[in-house]
């Protein structure tokens, strides 16, 4: 759960375990945190984005590249979705002119939406290769070492 908390930025008391021992699929109770999802899966750019980045870190450019998305319009779905916790910096990069630059990965694998009796669940699959990464870079930075 503590490793959630740093990718998504989020409060940690609005995530719950479906199966009670696996953090890997969480029921997501935030308000602010649902409703970015929902805004998220109702905007085709925005879905394009986080599809392009589950499974590989990829850049802005990268991203309007990809995803056919015009500058702006990238530029600024990136920002929404990394505020939001559904889009978080994997590593940073250099360029050849010396500039750096974000290499973005989305937190989630999979949401899965629910609607019954005025009610919206949202289950999500954490995306664990990313969690992996930043529960190493923590354990690291707090303790000197890495944990395996």
């Amino acid at each position: 759960m503590l490793l959630f908390y740093f990718i998504s930025g989020g409060p940690i008391s609005s995530l719950d375990s479906r199966n009670g021992k696996n953090w890997s699929t969480l029921l997501i109770k935030d308000r602010a945190t649902t409703q970015a999802m929902l805004t998220a899966l109702a905007n085709d750019e925005a879905r394009r984005l986080l599809d392009s980045t589950i499974s590989k870190s990829k850049s802005v450019v990268d991203l309007i590249r990809e995803c056919d998305i015009a500058h702006t319009s990238a530029y600024r779905l990136v920002n929404e979705l990394k505020d939001a916790g559904l889009l978080a910096i994997e590593k940073m990069g250099l360029s050849s002119d010396g500039k750096k630059y974000a290499m973005y990965r989305s937190t989630f694998r999979s949401m899965t939406v629910k609607f019954d009796h005025g009610q919206v669940e949202v289950d999500a699959e954490v995306n664990s290769d990313m969690a992996q990464k930043v529960f190493r870079l923590f354990y690291s930075l707090s303790s000197g070492g890495d944990p395996e």
